[in-house]
């Protein structure tokens, strides 16, 4: 079962003053016939008024105790943005519903073997119904991942990280039922969602929104230790696969200019000026960045019989770049343990911010703005089969890999639906 993670932090948040609340009540329970919060006055001798005037006061307290509470921001993915799963706003799919498809399972699961601390938000195939907005120019596979966090503040070294301390449990999750605690959480989401909708919205009015943020952010690493005693784990999300350098050898990565868009808007740009993530309450915290690895499908097995694709598919085979469809444990040698020659990404540096970062020194560019991304060359290879008539038949397959690290959320679902990893050369090839 899924489980938004703004509830959890939302359920924990509130009960401390839930049992100031329930202390309340008792009190006033126990024989007390004036309610010195709200002055209500009980007669002693009419027990039907008694009653009421409890419930009433009851009802009052939890009111008041839900306005005065601390309205907790979302750590990530942004809020007031689509979020993943929401389709219709291109946001991708949720990895576990992405992940019924096999081959979208273990397409993504290579290529995002090697992102350090990386993890991966949602998914998007070809393979699967809607998740791009807009038809494609060909077949691809992407996925949004968080990046691993800077653990320097801005200003001073004595900022508070606030790193995620859930991540082994999360590995875990997976594996182990779901806690009693998570699923009285789930249980509850209907309830305190549309309150917490509504309330963020009256915060959001009177500019309080960094109210909630800013009181709890002493407790931060005791409710999330709690939250992870609790198993309230959000386990929406999976971490990137460690790196296996035997199946992917480090490629050269070319810098590629973006030069395609569909027309499909930076979603944080309808939102700028708002509080969209809780490191906006903190001028000494770094912004958490998201990245995006992208496989595409250039030509999908084309016969080599075709005068268009002779010559490379000689070239292919000259270099034994051959997939023996004999050898395959999947139709078509589609799987990644199938395809030795499909584009990889390879691991990342052990220094992802040095090497992606906007203040890195190797990158001279404005990737923050997205206006280049990197790229493997084409991989070519020839699945070869045994045709109708007895004889060999072999087939052309072209893809290719990109990735754009390092930007805002809503940039990484620009660049996957307005299909800007498509560069000038790609194009030519489709068109050929």
């Amino acid at each position: 079962m899924m489980m938004s993670s703004t509830t959890a932090n939302h359920i924990l948040t509130k009960v401390s003053f839930l049992l100031v609340v329930i202390a309340q009540s008792s009190r006033v329970a126990s024989g007390a016939t004036t309610n010195d919060v709200f002055l209500t006055k009980r007669p002693l001798n009419d027990d039907h008024s008694y009653s009421g005037s409890l419930l009433l006061d009851s009802v009052a307290h939890l009111g008041m105790a839900y306005a005065l509470s601390p309205q907790q921001i979302p750590k990530f993915p942004p809020q007031n943005v689509p979020q993943p799963g929401d389709l219709l706003g291109g946001a991708g799919a949720l990895l576990a519903d992405a992940f019924k498809n096999p081959l979208v399972a273990s397409t993504v699961g290579f290529l995002a073997a090697g992102i350090n601390d990386g993890l991966l938000l949602s998914a998007y195939s070809s393979e699967m119904n809607d998740t791009f907005v807009m038809p494609r120019a060909v077949p691809a596979t992407a996925f949004v991942v968080k990046e691993s966090e800077a653990t320097i503040s801005r200003r001073s070294s004595h900022g508070y990280s606030d790193t995620n301390s859930c991540n082994n449990l999360r590995r875990q999750d997976s594996e182990n039922p779901d806690s009693i605690f998570k699923q009285i959480s789930e249980t509850a989401e209907p309830i305190f969602k549309p309150l917490s909708i509504a309330k963020a919205k009256v915060l959001r009015l009177l500019g309080a929104e960094c109210y909630g943020p800013r009181f709890l952010r002493p407790f931060q690493p005791m409710i999330e230790d709690i939250r992870c005693k609790l198993g309230l784990i959000d386990d929406r999300f999976m971490p990137a696969p460690p790196c296996d350098f035997e199946k992917c050898v480090k490629p050269v990565l070319e810098e590629s200019e973006i030069t395609r868009d569909m027309g499909f808007a930076n979603p944080e740009d309808l939102t700028k000026g708002q509080v969209n993530a809780r490191g906006d309450c903190f001028e000494d915290l770094e912004p958490i960045m998201y990245g995006v690895r992208v496989q595409v499908t250039l030509l999908k097995d084309v016969p080599c019989e075709d005068y268009r694709y002779q010559k490379m598919c000689q070239e292919a085979m000259y270099q034994n770049r051959i997939i023996s469809e004999d050898d395959c444990q999947s139709a078509g040698c589609v799987m990644p343990e199938d395809d030795p020659f499909m584009a990889c990404l390879g691991c990342d540096p052990s220094d992802t911010h040095d090497n992606y970062g906007y203040n890195g020194a190797k990158n001279n560019v404005d990737r923050q703005a997205g206006e280049v991304f990197q790229a493997t060359s084409q991989s070519r290879r020839v699945v070869c089969g045994t045709g109708p008539d007895g004889r060999q038949s072999c087939r052309l397959r072209i893809d290719k890999s990109m990735q754009l690290r390092m930007v805002q959320y809503g940039r990484a679902l620009q660049f996957i639906q307005s299909e800007q990893y498509l560069s000038d050369g790609d194009l030519e090839l489709i068109r050929r």
